[in-house]
């Protein structure tokens, strides 16, 4: 739960994912929703993307300060579905 004492019902706590190249085009955006302690989300990079490493940023929509900023080494599969990333938390 968040604290929100001006929001008139309770809020829960989420977050997104996004994914961003070097020049910071974005490539995958996710909304994840925290069920108990650990949650996963796949974001589906395009399968035109080329680059090196992809950027991930977590941001939360209810909390300052508490994002998270990784940048991974991409390696695309012959640009079929294997484009796709799990992050796990």
């Amino acid at each position: 739960m968040v604290y929100a004492p001006k929001f008139p019902k309770p809020q829960q706590e989420s977050w997104f994912v996004i994914a961003s190249d070097s020049s910071g085009k974005l490539l995958a955006l996710q909304r994840l929703t925290m069920s108990g302690r650990e949650s996963s989300v796949e974001l589906d990079i395009p399968k035109d993307f080329t680059g090196e490493s992809v950027t991930l940023r977590v941001l939360s929509d209810g909390w300052r300060g508490v994002d998270f900023e990784k940048p991974v080494a991409w390696k695309s599969v012959d640009g079929s579905e294997h484009s796709k990333k799990d992050i796990s938390r």
